[in-house]
This record gives structure tokens, sequence and C-alpha cells, in this order.
């Protein structure tokens, strides 16, 4: 074991001296296999200690393990970190930590947050909702939106591209969201379009059309109580409502949908305004017309 290149690189071996010349003078390689330790000291004319020398093609050995090592690592980071192209090179960045907090925001937060969680959160409990909600938004939600915001700043790839570089297997998952994504992109504009509408009613003045049964829209269905606001009935003192084109009780209205079987068609005004004029819902499952407003 003594003869192993590894004790040779940790320990290596003296080598003997030759013997001396028949004139008593000491050749070259005896001279220079004299130890470090000793180099003050006058050489005797007898055996020598020699200097340890290590064998160079051990070193070489070693280098070059070394290299082969070095060279195996860079590649399985290269493998791991994202191809960096040259339309990447000058990619822009966010010049600040508000920008991206912004960012993140607006990617994070959509009409799912604004429109649809109240309705939720009421039917659901009100307030009892949101201890499970912040619970597990705090246990899931958020240390999901760390992963997927770490993982993308770090790869800056696509999902397909990281799936493949991380979890070939996986792959489908990436392809997967981003279809995800461009099925939602047809539906999402859709309650964007809405909204804009109802503002431009709003900053043009045009609320009363959402409140009133006159329409061109409105059917014998529709009821409102603002166009019988401050009205009420001499006898009962009931408030009045506007249904049927006058303004009733409920009682009276109530009686009357009994008469004509309507009672599964009550809508109100805002209801219709939505469902007749800005939707343009259709009673079957047809393609219709174009909405030419949306």
């Amino acid at each position: 074991p003594l003869l192993s290149p590894f004790f040779l690189l940790l320990f290596p071996l003296s080598m003997p001296s030759p013997a001396p010349s028949s004139g008593g003078h000491r050749s070259d390689q005896e001279s220079s296999t004299t130890l470090i330790g000793d180099s003050h000291k006058t050489p005797s004319s007898g055996q020598q200690k020699s200097l340890p020398r290590s064998s160079p093609r051990v070193h070489l050995n070693a280098d070059a393990e070394h290299e082969a090592k070095t060279a195996q690592f860079k590649a399985g980071v290269e493998r791991l970190l994202p191809s960096v192209d040259e339309e990447k090179k000058g990619r822009v960045g966010f010049s600040s930590q508000f920008q991206y907090i912004m960012a993140v925001i607006g990617m994070s937060v959509g009409l799912g947050n604004i429109w649809r969680f109240p309705a939720v959160a009421f039917q659901n409990g009100g307030g009892a909702f949101l201890v499970p909600y912040l619970i597990m938004g705090i246990l899931f939600g958020l240390p999901m939106l760390y992963i997927d915001s770490s993982v993308g700043q770090f790869m800056q790839n696509s999902p397909s591209i990281v799936f493949k570089q991380y979890f070939p297997a996986a792959q489908g998952l990436g392809w997967t969201m981003a279809t995800i994504v461009i099925s939602i992109g047809f539906f999402y504009n859709v309650p964007c379009c809405w909204s804009l509408i109802y503002l431009v009613q709003l900053i043009f003045g045009n609320m009363k059309y959402m409140t009133s049964c006159t329409n061109e829209w409105n059917s014998i269905y529709c009821y409102s109580s603002l166009l019988c606001d401050g009205k009420s009935d001499n006898i009962t003192q009931e408030t009045l409502i506007y249904f049927n084109g006058s303004c009733v009780t409920k009682s009276l209205r109530n009686a009357s949908l009994l008469a004509s079987n309507l009672s599964t068609g009550m809508l109100a005004a805002t209801e219709e305004y939505f469902y007749n004029h800005i939707a343009q819902k259709h009673s079957s499952f047809e393609f219709g017309h174009a909405n030419w407003m949306v």
C-alpha cells in the first residue's frame, strides 16, 4: 500500500542516494537529493538521505481528474441554467422592487378576487368563510406563489421549457398551463367589456335606463321600485312598485302573478338590462347574432 499513488501524494517516499564514486566525490545527482532540513550541514562521505520525490505521472493524473470533475460540474450547472440567447441579453428588467411587486399583484389579482370573491363569501357564510380562506391562502397559496415567481426569475423561460429542464416527464404540465391561459383569454375579455359598458353609461349619465322598465328590452316580467319612488298606497300604506305598466303594491303584484301564472319570470329592471341589453342572452343554445356592443 505504500506504493499506491494516493499515498505517494500525501507521504512521498525517500529515494536512495547512489553509491559514492571511487574518487570520494559525490555526483551531481547525490548533491541534489540532500534533505531540505539538513542543507546547512556539511554532508558526510557516507550514505546521505535523499529529498523525497513524487512521481510526475501521479501529479498529471490528479490534475486531469480534477479538470474532468470541474468540467462535469460546469456541464451540470449549464444544463440547469436557462439558455441565454441574443434576445434575452437585452431583456429589460425591473428598475425597482416596487415595479416588481406591482407586476406580481397585477398578475395575481383579477376578476375572481374583485368580482367573484364577494359573491362566494356571501354564499358560504360571510365572515366565517374568511377563516378557512385565510388559512388555506397562508399555508398553500403564498408558498406556491413564491415558488412560481422564484422559478420564473431563475429560468426566464416558458412553463414548458422549465418543466423540460427540471422534470422532462412532466413537460406536459407546462403545455397544459399555456393551453389554460389561452382558453381563459377568450372569455376573460367578455366580463371586462361588460365592466367598460357600465363605466361608459355611468360617465354619460345613462343610469336611468338600468332601473327603468319602459325600455325596448324590458318585458312584462320587469319590476322596479324607483319609478314609483315616494308613492304609497292610501289604504295599506305599502310602498308601490312599478310592475306591468303601473304602480301597484306587492300584494297586488303577487295576485296578478298568480292569476297569470308568471311567478317564475320575475326580474328586476337591472337584471333585464344586463341579460337582455348587454349580454343579449338567448333562450336557446344557438349562436344567434353578433353582439357588436360587447
